[in-house]
């Protein structure tokens, strides 16, 4: 979906010119970095009250998902395997195992979110 149209009021034609330290200046830098958006575009959102979003945050979450996706596709493999040829305990421990190596990495990605969830949380305050 297309950004919408900004009226003139809204566009972008005032500048401020502003001094930093540093160490703050670090800090935008990071953060920007982190979500993927520019310094200016940071001090905006911070500006509008608006939420920064954490791009490392986004790329697992989309990991999950397909992670998700790949379970439920498996469990249908499974499923299959079962009507299809009966109850064949080798291919279907097979199919279990590799359901479980999925599970276990999706728990890691969830374990990394979390990580870095509480990380930004903390150097929030």
């Amino acid at each position: 979906m297309p950004r919408p149209l900004k009226i003139p009021q809204e566009r972008l034609s005032n500048i401020i010119n502003i001094r930093v330290t540093a160490k703050q200046k670090s800090k935008l830098e990071d953060i920007a970095r982190v979500s993927g958006l520019t310094m200016y575009e940071v001090m905006r959102r911070k500006i509008d009250g608006l939420k920064i979003p954490d791009k490392e945050r986004l790329i697992v979450i989309d990991e999950i998902r397909l992670l998700r996706q790949e379970l439920a596709k498996q469990g249908g493999l499974i499923k299959h395997l079962y009507s299809l040829t009966g109850i064949n305990p080798d291919e279907c421990a097979a199919a279990i195992s590799v359901q479980k190596k999925t599970i276990e990495m999706a728990r890691e990605l969830i374990n990394k979110l979390e990580k870095r969830v509480n990380k930004y949380d903390n150097s929030e305050s």
